[in-house]
C-alpha cells in the first residue's frame, strides 16, 4: 500500500492510480518531496518498551524505517544539492545521459501565452521527522507503512442517528435547540403541526432535552461543573470594607480541560488537517519563512527537547470579557476558549468546532460601583487567578507528565503527547492583570512606562519575576510587578512568553482610534485656534481632501466624518481612519518629537515593537487575535435573550451544552457519510494571481474595427500603439496593416493572495482577496446624493514587469491607469489588452518621509498629453491606492477638485499607498526595510 512522500502528510492509498491522483490534486502546488535515501536509518525505532526513556531497540525490524531519517535537507531551487525531479529524469542523470529538454533557468520567465512574470523561489526545508511517530491504543510504534485503522465515527452504526429515532427528529431537534423555543412556542408548534396531521418530532420540549442529553458524543467533556470559593482577606488586613468584600463566595464554572484536549486531537473533521511535525524553512538570506505554528522556531526548539518520536502540542487560550446586553443591568460573561496549534487556524477562523469554551472566570463587583480602586482591583486579581487554575487544574497531569499522554488523534492513529501552554491572546487591561503586573507596563519586557515609544526592553521571564517578588513589595512595585503569582506558575508555563498579540485592540483599538484620533487629529485643533472654531475648521479642511480621493475598491467614504466617533464600529474605524491616515500623512502632530504625553506611549501601541519577537515564536499573528473569540461570543449572547436576565449563566451554559452535543453529533454523521455536509470545511488553497476580463462585453457597445473604435472614443494612438505591441510580440510585419474587430469591456476582475505564496504551502496562508477594476466612462454615481448621474472611472493599476533579481518594492511594478480594456483575435489567438496611462518614480525612488512611501508622477508626451502604453492584461497585478500629495497650508479648490476628476485634472505628486490592506504593505513595504 504506497504512502504519499510528503512527510507532513504521510496518507495511505490503496495502489499507484490511486497516489498519482492524490499528488495531481492535494500536492499540485507544492514543492517536489524530499527525495528518500536508500542509506541505512542512523537510529532504529522507539521501542514501546522503554518509550519512556528514549531507549531504542538493536534490531531494526521495519524495512521502511529508513525512508524517515530526521533533519533532511532539500534546497529546492538551487544548483547544489537538489533533490528534484522525476525518476526517469534521475535515471538520466545517474547513467549520465543528457534531458533532451533544456533545464528551466532560475531567473524570471513569462508564464504561458502573454502570462503573469514570475519568480521562482529558493529556500531550504528541514523537517523532524521523528515527531508525532505513530503508535498503537497500547502505545507501541507502528510500522510506517501501517495503514490507518478503520473509523468508527459512529457509536451505533445499526442505530446512526441514536438517541433519535431518525434523521427527522435530528433535524427537527437542532432547529428547536438553535432557536430556543419556549414552552409555549413549543407546544404552539406542536398543535400547528397537529392541525396539518403531520406527526410531530417529540411530545414535549423536556422529551426533546432528556433525548440531547443521551447524545453519545463529547459526554465526557460537554457538561459543565462548578466549583464555589472564598478567598480570605490579606493579613492584617482591618478596613471592614474591604475585610466584607472576601465574604462574598463566587461560582467558577468549568469544563474538564484533560478531556476537551483529547477532544481536540481526536476531532472526526480534523482529519487529513493536522500536523504533526515542526519544519523549519530556511531562506537564502539566513532568515526564517514564519507562517503557521508549526514552522515557528519555538516549536522547533520545544520539539527537539522532547525523546524522537513523542509529539509537542501547543495549547492556546484566549479570553475576553463580552457584554450581553447593555439594557439591563450591564450584563457581561468572561469566557475562556481553548484550541490547539496542531489544528490549523483555518478551522478556528471558520468556526469548524475546534475553538471549546472551557471556563466562565466570575467578575468581582464593588459594592460602592467603583472599580479603579486598588484593593478592588488586588481582590479582583486574586479571583481571576483562582478560578484560571481552577480551569485548567484537570490538565495538570497531561502538561506535567514526563512520559506525555497517550492520545489518540484524527488520523486514528495515537501518538504520545507532549500538551504545554502556548499561547494567550488577551486584550491589554487583561493582560496586565493576567501577568501580575502593573497597570501601564509592558507583560512582556523591561521597559518603563514613561520610555515605551523608544522600543522594545529586556525580555521579562517568569524565573526573574519570581526573584523580584522575593525582595519584597517595593522592590517589585519598581520593576511594574504585583505580588500574586500568576495561574500559570501550577503547570510550569512562562506568562511572559505566553502572551501575544491582539491584533483587534492593539491595532483598530490603538492604532485607529487612540492614536489616530486623540494623539494626531484632535491634537490639530488646537493648531487650528482650538475649541469648537479649531474643531469646525478642522472638519473643513478633512473634508476638502475628502472630497479629492480618487476611487478605490477597499476604501469606503463617509457622510461628516468624525460626528458621532463613540459610535463607530470596528469596520467603520479601519474605513475611516484609511482615508483620514491617507490625507493626513504629511502632517506632523503637535508636540509629538517633544511632548511624551502626546508621542507613543501606550502599552498597546508599544505591542507592535515585540510583532516581529512573536511571530518568529508562534507563527504569524493574524491567527492569533481575540477577533475569532469575539465571533464566538454569538452563542453565549444568544442563550441570554432566551433567559429570564437573572440566574442567566447557568441558562447560558446549558444552551452551549445542547447545542455542542447536536454540533459533535452532527460532524459524526458527516464523516461517516450518514448525512451531506452542512457546512463543510472549506480548506484554502493558494492560487496565483489570476485576471480575467468579464464573459460578456460591455453594455450599451458592439464589436467594430478598431480604427471606428479608436474615432468613437477619441483615443487618438490606439491603432497604432496596437500594431507596434503585436510587431514586438510576433513579428510578424503584416500587424503594421492589422486592424481587427475588436470588443470593450468596462471592468476587470483581479483575485490575488494576501500574503507572498508561501514555501511551505498550508491552509493558513493561502487567503485570497478579489477586487474590481473599473475602466467605466458611464459609471453610476450610487449613494452620493446624485441619483441616475453617470461619470467616468479609471481606476490605478500595479503592473508586473520584468526586473532584476534584487528589485524589491515598486521596483518589481509599473504604475498605469487603464483607459480601456479591449480583446480581439489575432491569427487564431484571442489577446486581452489594455491602453494605460503610465506614472513614472520620481526623486530617485526616495520615499516620502512621514510614512516612507514611494512617489509618482504621471509621465507625458512632449506635447503636454499623457504617455499611453499596451499592456496585456494578465501582468496587471491589483488596483493600487494613490494619494494626492498637496502641501498641508494649499487647500484643494472644491469647485475644480473633486474624486471624480482629480486623477485627470491634478498635475502634481502622487504617493502610492502602502497601508491600503496588507497584500499592499507586503508587496511594497518589504523593500521599505530592507533599505
Amino acid at each position: 500500500m504506497p504512502s504519499c512522500p510528503y512527510p507532513t502528510c504521510g496518507k495511505y492509498l490503496q495502489d499507484q492510480t490511486g497516489l498519482a491522483r492524490h499528488l495531481s490534486t492535494v500536492h499540485a502546488l507544492d514543492s517536489p518531496p524530499p527525495r528518500r535515501s536508500t542509506s541505512p536509518s542512523p537510529e532504529p525505532p522507539i521501542n514501546a518498551r522503554d518509550h519512556n526513556e528514549g531507549s531504542y531497540v538493536d534490531e531494526i525490524m521495519w524495512d521502511g524505517v529508513e525512508e524517515r531519517q530526521s533533519g533532511n535537507w532539500i534546497d529546492y531551487g538551487s544548483d547544489s544539492g537538489a533533490e528534484t525531479g522525476s525518476d526517469d529524469e534521475r535515471e538520466e542523470e545517474e547513467s549520465g545521459e543528457e534531458s533532451d529538454e533544456a533545464d528551466e533557468p532560475q531567473v524570471e520567465r513569462l508564464a504561458g501565452d502573454g502570462g503573469r512574470l514570475e519568480k521562482p523561489l529558493e529556500y531550504g526545508i528541514e523537517v523532524q521527522e521523528w515527531a508525532g511517530w505513530p503508535h498503537n491504543e497500547h502505545g507501541e510504534p507502528l510500522h510506517p507503512a501501517t495503514p490507518p485503522p478503520a473509523p468508527d465515527y459512529l457509536a451505533d452504526p445499526k442505530r446512526p442517528f441514536f438517541p433519535f429515532e431518525s434523521q427527522r427528529q435530528f433535524d427537527w431537534a437542532k432547529h428547536y435547540v438553535r432557536y430556543q423555543y419556549t414552552k409555549e412556542q413549543f407546544m404552539e408548534h406542536t398543535n400547528l403541526l397537529k392541525a396539518e396531521d403531520i406527526k410531530p418530532p417529540f411530545k414535549s420540549r423536556d422529551k426533546l432535552y432528556e433525548l440531547v442529553a443521551q447524545i453519545p458524543y463529547g459526554q465526557s467533556w460537554i457538561n459543565w461543573k462548578c466549583a464555589t470559593f472564598q478567598l480570605s482577606p490579606p493579613d492584617g488586613e482591618t478596613d471592614p470594607k474591604i475585610r466584607s468584600l472576601y465574604l462574598k463566595r463566587y461560582k467558577c464554572y468549568f469544563r474538564n480541560t484533560a478531556e476537551v484536549f483529547s477532544a481536540l486531537c481526536s476531532h472526526p473533521a480534523m482529519q487529513g488537517h493536522q500536523y504533526y511535525q515542526p519544519i523549519r524553512i530556511n531562506l537564502p538570506d539566513g532568515s526564517f519563512f514564519i507562517s503557521e505554528n508549526f514552522t515557528s522556531v519555538e516549536a522547533w526548539e520545544r520539539q527537539a527537547e522532547l525523546p524522537k518520536g513523542h509529539h509537542h502540542v501547543d495549547i492556546q487560550l484566549g479570553s475576553d470579557s463580552t457584554a450581553l446586553s447593555a439594557g439591563t443591568g450591564n450584563a457581561a460573561m468572561h469566557l475562556v476558549y481553548m484550541t490547539i496549534a496542531s489544528n490549523p487556524a483555518f478551522s478556528k477562523r471558520e468556526n469548524q468546532g475546534v475553538l471549546i469554551p472551557i471556563g466562565v472566570i466570575p467578575i468581582p463587583k464593588n459594592p460602592d460601583g467603583k472599580r479603579n480602586e486598588e484593593w478592588h482591583r488586588r481582590h479582583a486579581r486574586r479571583v481571576r487567578h483562582h478560578a484560571m487554575a481552577l480551569i485548567i487544574e484537570p490538565l495538570k497531569g497531561k502538561i506535567l507528565s514526563p512520559n506525555g499522554s497517550l492520545e489518540r488523534w484524527a488520523d486514528g492513529f495515537y501518538r504520545w503527547s507532549h500538551p504545554q501552554i502556548g499561547s494567550h491572546v488577551l486584550d491589554t487591561p487583561e493582560a496586565s492583570w493576567s501577568s501580575c503586573m502593573l497597570a501601564g507596563w509592558c507583560p512582556t519586557c523591561d521597559m518603563e512606562p514613561a520610555k515605551l515609544g523608544v522600543g522594545p526592553g529586556q525580555p521579562r521571564s517568569a524565573l526573574q519575576s519570581e526573584q523580584l517578588r522575593q525582595e519584597g513589595a517595593k522592590v517589585a512595585r519598581v520593576h511594574g510587578l504585583h505580588m500574586e503569582r500568576p495561574y500559570t506558575t501550577q503547570v510550569g508555563a512562562d506568562i511572559h512568553k505566553c502572551i501575544r498579540g491582539d491584533l483587534l485592540h492593539q491595532n483598530i483599538k490603538a492604532g485607529v482610534k487612540d492614536h489616530g484620533l486623540g494623539k494626531l487629529l484632535f491634537p490639530l485643533f488646537e493648531v487650528l485656534g482650538g475649541g469648537k472654531a479649531g474643531r469646525a475648521e478642522f472638519n473643513r479642511k478633512l473634508s476638502l481632501r475628502l472630497a479629492c480621493m480618487p476611487h478605490y475598491a477597499d476604501v469606503r467614504r463617509f457622510k461628516d466624518p468624525l460626528d458621532n466617533v463613540g459610535q463607530w464600529t470596528n469596520e467603520s474605524s479601519i474605513a475611516l481612519m484609511k482615508l483620514i491616515r491617507e490625507t493626513y500623512a504629511e502632517v506632523p502632530a503637535a508636540g509629538d518629537d517633544d511632548d511624551e504625553e502626546s508621542g507613543f506611549s501606550w502599552v498597546r501601541l508599544h505591542a507592535w515593537f515585540h510583532y516581529v519577537t512573536w511571530t518568529v515564536q508562534s507563527g504569524v499573528l493574524d491567527l492569533s487575535t481575540t477577533a475569532y473569540y469575539e465571533t464566538a461570543h454569538k452563542v453565549p449572547k444568544a442563550g441570554y435573550r432566551s433567559s429570564n436576565h437573572c440566574d442567566y449563566e447557568e441558562w447560558i451554559l446549558q444552551y452551549m451544552s445542547r447545542l455542542a452535543a447536536l454540533d459533535i453529533m452532527q460532524t459524526h454523521l458527516e464523516a461517516a457519510s450518514i448525512v451531506p455536509h452542512h457546512s463543510p470545511i472549506d480548506t484554502p488553497v493558494y492560487c496565483d494571481p489570476v485576471i480575467m476580463l468579464p464573459k460578456s462585453k460591455a453594455r450599451g457597445t458592439r464589436a467594430c474595427r478598431m480604427s471606428a473604435l479608436e474615432e468613437r472614443l477619441d483615443l487618438s494612438g490606439l491603432l497604432a500603439k496596437t500594431r507596434s505591441y503585436l510587431f514586438k510580440l510576433t513579428g510578424d510585419p503584416d500587424s503594421r496593416d492589422f486592424n481587427p474587430m475588436t470588443e470593450q469591456f468596462n471592468t476587470l476582475t483581479a483575485e490575488f493572495p494576501v500574503y507572498p505564496p508561501p514555501p511551505y504551502l498550508s491552509p493558513d496562508t493561502c487567503r485570497t482577496l478579489s477586487q474590481t477594476i473599473w475602466c467605466h466612462r458611464n459609471y453610476p454615481m450610487r449613494g452620493c446624493g446624485q441619483r441616475g448621474r453617470h461619470w467616468a472611472r479609471f481606476d490605478t493599476v500595479l503592473i508586473s514587469k520584468s526586473t532584476g533579481a534584487g528589485d524589491i518594492g515598486l521596483a518589481q511594478y509599473s504604475v498605469a491607469r487603464p483607459v480601456l480594456f479591449y480583446s480581439f483575435t489575432y491569427r487564431t489567438r484571442k489577446l486581452d489588452l489594455c491602453l494605460a496611462e503610465t506614472f513614472e518614480t520620481i526623486d530617485g525612488g526616495k520615499l516620502h518621509s512621514s510614512l516612507l512611501e514611494p512617489i509618482v508622477r504621471r509621465q507625458t508626451t512632449p506635447t503636454g498629453d499623457a504617455r499611453l502604453e499596451v499592456f496585456d492584461v494578465a501582468n496587471i497585478y491589483r488596483s493600487v491606492f494613490l494619494r494626492p500629495l498637496w502641501d498641508y497650508d494649499k487647500e484643494p479648490d472644491p469647485k475644480t477638485l473633486t474624486h471624480l476628476n482629480i486623477l485627470d485634472d491634478w498635475h502634481g505628486k502622487w504617493v502610492v499607498s502602502t497601508l491600503t490592506d496588507q497584500n499592499v504593505f507586503g508587496r511594497l513595504y518589504k523593500g521599505i526595510e530592507r533599505n
